[in-house]
C-alpha cells in the first residue's frame, strides 16, 4: 500500500510540474514538407521540440524529429512582442526518399542542428524562422542522406503558446 501511495504521489507531482511549464503547438512549413510541432519548456531557458510530418523530396514520406534547444538571446527590438534566438541539437528519423534521380525509399537516421529566431506576439501566438540541417544515413540505399542539406532553407513555423 505504501508503494502505491508513493507511486501515485510521484505521478501527481510529475503531472503538476509538467502542467506548470510553458508549451506551444503549431505547424512548420518548409521546402521539404509540413510538420506538426510541439515545444515543451524544461526550465527557464531550455526546451524540447518534437516534430512529426511529411517529407516530399522525391516522393511522399514521413519524418519525426526531436531537438533540445537553448535560448541564446532576447533582443528588444522595440515592438510589443517578445523576441527569442535559440539553437539546439537532436535526432531525426523517418521513411524517406534520397534526393537522387532514381529514388529508393527507405529508413533514415540523422543528427540535427537547429538555429532559429522567434517572435511571440502580445497574445499567445508566435512565429519563427529556423534553419535545421540534418546529417545522416539512409539505410536502404546505404548512403549519406542527401536531402538533409535542404535544412539550410529557412522554415516558417506558426505556434500557439499555452
Amino acid at each position: 500500500m505504501r508503494k502505491l501511495i508513493f507511486t501515485l504521489t510521484v505521478l501527481l507531482a510529475f503531472g503538476c510540474a509538467l502542467n506548470a511549464q510553458p508549451r506551444s503547438a503549431g505547424l512548420r512549413f518548409g521546402f521539404t514538407g509540413v510538420e506538426a510541432a510541439y515545444q515543451h519548456y524544461l526550465g527557464s531557458v531550455s526546451f524540447f521540440e518534437v516534430d512529426l510530418g511529411t517529407d516530399f523530396v522525391g516522393a511522399d514520406g514521413f519524418k519525426a524529429s526531436g531537438v533540445f534547444n537553448w535560448e541564446l538571446a532576447h533582443p528588444s527590438w522595440g515592438l510589443n512582442g517578445y523576441w527569442t534566438w535559440y539553437a539546439g541539437i537532436g535526432v531525426s528519423t523517418g521513411y524517406v526518399n534520397a534526393y537522387k534521380a532514381a529514388p529508393k525509399p527507405g529508413f533514415m537516421l540523422a543528427a540535427v542542428a537547429q538555429v532559429a529566431c522567434e517572435y511571440e506576439f502580445s497574445f499567445p501566438l508566435a512565429i519563427s524562422l529556423d534553419l535545421r540541417p540534418e546529417f545522416g544515413y539512409q539505410f536502404k540505399d546505404k548512403h549519406y542522406y542527401d536531402a538533409g542539406w535542404l535544412g539550410f532553407v529557412p522554415t516558417l513555423a506558426v505556434k500557439y503558446k499555452f
